[in-house]
């Protein structure tokens, strides 16, 4: 995946999370392909994971976003959450 399609990408879920509150994995994952079909891939498991450069420039431009693992989504830090990217919840 080249680097302007990597931005892209990032940049889209960046405008997704801001104007919803919050970013849903699966949401991603079923709208990435649209900038390049490489944006996704199958793991071994057979769940779908995010080219790793896409989710790389998106935490670079997000520093603020948080990782809510119960519920497979980001959402914008709050006072509640501890350091680091992943959320108190």
């Amino acid at each position: 995946m080249d680097k302007a399609k990597i931005k892209a990408a990032a940049n889209w879920m960046k405008l997704e999370l801001n104007s919803a509150g919050e970013l849903h994995h699966e949401d991603v994952v079923h709208r990435l392909p649209d900038f390049d079909a490489e944006a996704v891939a199958e793991d071994m498991e057979g769940s779908m994971r995010i080219h790793k450069g896409v989710l790389h420039e998106f935490r670079r431009i997000t520093p603020d976003a948080v990782w809510v693992p119960g519920d497979q989504m980001w959402r914008e830090r709050t006072r509640g959450d501890g350091p680091g990217r992943l959320a108190s919840d």
